[in-house]
């Protein structure tokens, strides 16, 4: 009868664990969702005349440092760099 409910309760407890596991996941996946959000706002707007300038942002399924390749245009700027 011992074995019985250590067996139960393991399943509980289990149980319970995921529940956890899958709150915990609800919520990280929010916060990344937002992070996101946040990194498209700090895009620059579409630019256009000699040149058409655009920006985008794809976030990537694993956390990660911010990787914005930055160019700062000068007069002879003639090539870009693919990241």
């Amino acid at each position: 009868m011992n074995e019985l409910r250590a067996k139960v309760r393991a399943g509980l407890r289990l149980h319970q664990l995921n529940q956890d596991l899958q709150t915990a996941k609800k919520i990280m996946e929010a916060e990344l969702a937002e992070a996101a959000d946040y990194v498209r706002s700090l895009l620059p707007s579409p630019l256009t005349g000699k040149v058409t300038i655009d920006a985008r942002f794809i976030p990537s399924r694993q956390l990660g440092g911010p990787n914005l390749p930055l160019i700062q245009p000068t007069s002879n700027t003639t090539n870009t760099t693919d990241h």
